[in-house]
């Protein structure tokens, strides 16, 4: 998000409660994030509302102490009354009801659905939920990934620390401050454990800042026979943390992708991992990729399990999802194959930062072309092309153009929406982009032009000798290359299926 673009952020009231505790009940565990989201709004000149519906229904109805309520009230006007908010859109309420459980919820999602904010931040797993359904894309975020978001610079290249580097545990220095806190939440065992897995030469991915520091860290072992998973061939995810300065889930995604990439290569059938209730901003993130609580079991240490079969079954069924859910819960190698299928051209210099592992197979220079958001699992891909009709789940075929032509990767949509004005073509993609300000404004022609602004997960690489130009011709997927963003035909997504999707 470029600094100098003035947002309009709406804050839930869970946000606020954590911002201003209450001073007789001690803090929130948010409160310190609460407020550097503040500060940072206020030093970059973004506006933080409230919505009335936080004073009549959180701050008043659910409220029975008199005192509390008018304080709490008090404080929530540091933070102008969104003005004149948009009525509960019908299709929010039809979807998710009308009680007056979800009264407040419908109220502040058609705020950021009729526009008139650009982000709302929320630490409610409901509405975050809701804002998915809705496809919201990342104008609905919690605390912490709003303050990444504040705080992410111009999408620049930047270099090797946002490289996962592949290497083996003893080679971590067990004084680095991102295991202060898994210290103190498995003491006195975590030392040992952790000198345990240098012993083994358990395998471990990191990625270092330029400093030399840790900002993120995960370690794996096979288990057999696994305490848990979905059965079969099963690795561990034994440690995974973000450095605390490095808020963003952006790097985890960095280290979950080497971890899929190994599970593929060596042919696991589940993973798992655990994590305490107490971070359930983790166990979101987890969620987010298919792992999936194990409501059952937990550890020893009352950690919860999140499992993720990593081999979808050989044929459909009850139980078994379609769509985006699909790939949610087995992919990101794997996605439905009865989904629309689009070609998608890219350009070189597009390509590098969006696709650099591309990069790799080509033989370009990969670290000197990386960026945080390029290099994750979550991806934006704007175009002029005003296409209306792409469904969450549909598969997008990535066309190198221009030089060393052909199919370059899978990717698969969230969601998507059209916008002409910069800051929300922003506020949607979020953390996302690989675009700067300056050419987003350039596409929309400083806000005269729409442009369709696609949310993607990154499913694999290809190799594109083996899918170039002349094959494609040959197999009738075109006649000559699609210069703009299009469907795919019957004739041509069969080959695709077949030479494709089948060939994993």
């Amino acid at each position: 998000m470029n600094r100098q673009t003035q947002l309009k952020i709406l804050l839930d009231s869970n946000v606020l409660i954590a911002a201003y505790p209450k001073t007789w009940g001690g803090v929130e565990l948010t409160t310190q994030d609460a407020n550097e989201l503040l500060s940072l709004a206020n030093e970059h000149g973004h506006t933080t509302y409230h919505h009335p519906a936080s004073m009549e229904i959180d701050f008043g109805e659910n409220i029975t102490d008199a005192e509390y309520r008018e304080w709490r009230k008090t404080v929530t006007r540091n933070h102008p009354e969104l003005p004149a908010p948009p009525s509960t859109r019908p299709e929010i309420e039809k979807r998710f009801g009308g009680n007056p459980k979800d009264r407040a919820d419908n109220w502040i999602l058609s705020a950021v659905k009729g526009e008139a904010v650009h982000i709302l931040v929320t630490e409610d797993k409901g509405i975050l939920t809701k804002a998915r359904e809705l496809e919201l894309g990342e104008r609905v975020v919690n605390i912490e990934d709003a303050i990444a978001t504040l705080k992410a610079p111009l999408p620049n290249p930047t270099g090797l620390e946002l490289v996962p580097e592949m290497t083996v545990a003893y080679i971590l220095d067990e004084t680095d401050p991102i295991f202060d806190s898994l210290r103190e939440d498995y003491r006195p065992h975590f030392d040992s454990w952790l000198s345990k897995c240098k012993r083994e030469h358990r395998d471990c991915w990191v990625v270092w800042d330029k400093g030399g520091a840790l900002i993120a860290v995960t370690i794996v072992k096979e288990e057999d026979p696994p305490d848990f998973g979905s059965g079969g061939k099963t690795l561990k995810v034994c440690l995974f943390k973000v450095s605390d300065d490095h808020p963003s889930m952006s790097y985890g995604e960095l280290l979950l992708g080497s971890v899929f990439d190994y599970c593929y290569k060596n042919e696991y059938e589940s993973a798992y991992v655990t994590a305490f209730p107490k971070y359930a901003r983790v166990a979101e993130f987890f969620e987010q990729f298919g792992f999936l609580r194990n409501e059952s079991r937990a550890t020893k240490l009352g950690e919860w399990v999140f499992e993720k079969r990593l081999i979808p079954p050989s044929s459909g069924g009850a139980g078994v999802p379609d769509g985006l859910d699909y790939h949610i819960q087995y992919g990101p190698r794997y996605y439905s194959l009865e989904a629309q299928r689009f070609i998608v051209p890219i350009k070189p210099e597009f390509q590098k930062i969006l696709l650099p592992e591309v990069g790799a197979q080509l033989g370009f220079n990969l670290p000197q072309m990386l960026t945080r958001s390029g290099n994750a699992l979550r991806k934006a891909y704007l175009t002029q092309r005003r296409i209306r009709n792409i469904k969450p789940g549909a598969i997008l075929y990535f066309y190198r153009s221009h030089s060393e032509r052909g199919l370059v990767a899978v990717g698969v949509v969230e969601s998507v929406e059209a916008h002409s004005d910069p800051t929300m073509i922003e506020a949607y993609v979020g953390g996302r982009t690989v675009y700067s300000r300056e050419q987003i404004e350039e596409m929309t022609s400083n806000g005269e032009r729409e442009v369709l602004t696609i949310l993607f997960r990154q499913s694999r690489i290809l190799r594109s000798e083996k899918l170039t130009d002349a094959k494609l011709r040959e197999a009738s997927v075109w006649k000559r290359p699609f210069q703009t963003m299009t469907m795919i035909q019957t004739r041509g997504a069969e080959w695709l299926k077949r030479h494709v999707d089948l060939a994993q």
